[in-house]
């Protein structure tokens, strides 16, 4: 009764990689009615690419069962009822029971966190190019100042204008246009 109402989706499975038990946070993540999982393989709730390597995978863990609590950086890929795939974590631990080995896993959702993940990492990475474009902006403009500071020649000091102006301006391209009135920029 404690684990069919645990917070957390709870699966017991044999040697043979059959569904025993599932709580009901486990046939609710997965989409399933109570009951339904008992019975089938484990794999079942995994994508079927993965079958034949998780039952590698489960083989070498009867061989050699161990704890692997949550958060162990194993991040897996659920299978819902109606064939949508979902990022899963799960921990695992075994029972012996009347000479037979269960093994229990604990599975989480990890939707949301993955989601999250990949928006850091985006706005990570918009991050950086904004302060790679800025130090280049830096550099360009103390480059032209250290010309004019110097008194290079006009054209010289127009020409690293040019070469700084398209990040600078943050386009494309640009031109120097000299006449007898001044000098124009245009992007």
């Amino acid at each position: 009764q404690l684990m069919l109402a645990a917070p957390v989706a709870i699966i017991a499975v044999d040697q043979l990689g059959r569904i025993l038990f599932t709580n009901t946070k486990l046939d609710m993540l997965f989409g399933y009615e109570k009951g339904e999982l008992l019975g089938s393989r484990i794999e079942r709730l995994l994508p079927d690419t993965l079958h034949d390597i998780h039952v590698q995978h489960r083989n070498a863990y009867i061989k050699a069962p161990r704890t692997r609590t949550m958060g162990s950086g194993t991040d897996l890929i659920g299978t819902h009822k109606d064939g949508t795939f979902f990022p899963i974590e799960v921990g695992l631990s075994h029972v012996e029971i009347d000479g037979q080995l269960i093994v229990m896993g604990s599975i989480v959702d990890i939707s949301v966190r993955k989601r999250t993940e990949e928006l850091l990492e985006e706005r990570v990475a918009e991050r950086t190019r904004e302060l790679d474009r800025r130090r280049r902006i830096s550099e360009g403009l103390v480059t032209v100042l250290s010309m004019i500071n110097a008194n290079h020649p006009l054209d010289e000091i127009l020409n690293a204008v040019l070469s700084h102006a398209t990040t600078i301006l943050a386009v494309d391209a640009c031109a120097i246009v000299k006449n007898n009135i001044g000098v124009w920029l245009y992007r």
